[in-house]
């Protein structure tokens, strides 16, 4: 994280945990990528429906990528798909799972719950930071986004990408490389 968004998100931070941002705030390729990809998508509608996306769409930021289903009555969160970066900082693959099921702490859960609530009820993408554990420490932050997903209206999936290309260089899965860009 530059100290730009450090500054700017400061006094928003939640639990020390995460922070909600403007969409100005967060500077990374891979949140630039997806947002691209998704307002091509929306054509002219609020929102691209579930039915609209298609990986190949997403291919240079797939690894950071996660479909995520919103239920309604009570709001709940179930995890589809998950990105091979996400399960590798999360150190689970969730994919299938809802929130509840993912074993975190009543904290996170909550945090991630309020997180997905915002991209439902706003109907709108949510960006924020968070704060991630890696290699023993919990100082590392990364930013993110929420891109609802739906139709008539209803946010029923969102997109959700976390862009944690400056704590790790990426494992190198799901991407097309020579034998010169695998990684040691």
């Amino acid at each position: 994280m530059d100290e730009r968004q450090h500054h700017m998100a400061e006094p928003d931070w939640i639990e020390g945990l995460i922070c909600f941002c403007a969409r100005e705030q967060i500077v990374s390729q891979v949140i630039d990528g997806t947002e691209a990809a998704w307002s091509k998508l929306c054509r002219g509608r609020p929102f691209p429906a579930r039915a609209d996306i298609d990986p190949l769409d997403f291919r240079q930021v797939l690894p950071y990528l996660s479909i995520v289903e919103l239920h309604e009555h009570p709001f709940r969160i179930r995890y589809r798909v998950l990105g091979t970066e996400v399960a590798r900082f999360a150190g689970e693959d969730f994919s299938g799972k809802w929130l509840s099921e993912t074993g975190w702490s009543p904290l996170h859960q909550k945090l991630n719950h309020m997180i997905y609530a915002r991209a439902h009820e706003t109907r709108r993408p949510v960006f924020g930071l968070s704060q991630v554990d890696w290699l023993d420490r919990k100082d590392h932050f990364f930013p993110w986004g929420l891109f609802p997903l739906g139709e008539d209206g209803r946010a029923t999936h969102c997109l959700s990408v976390d862009d944690f290309t400056n704590i790790a260089r990426p494992s190198g899965l799901l991407r097309e490389s020579s034998p010169k860009d695998v990684p040691e």
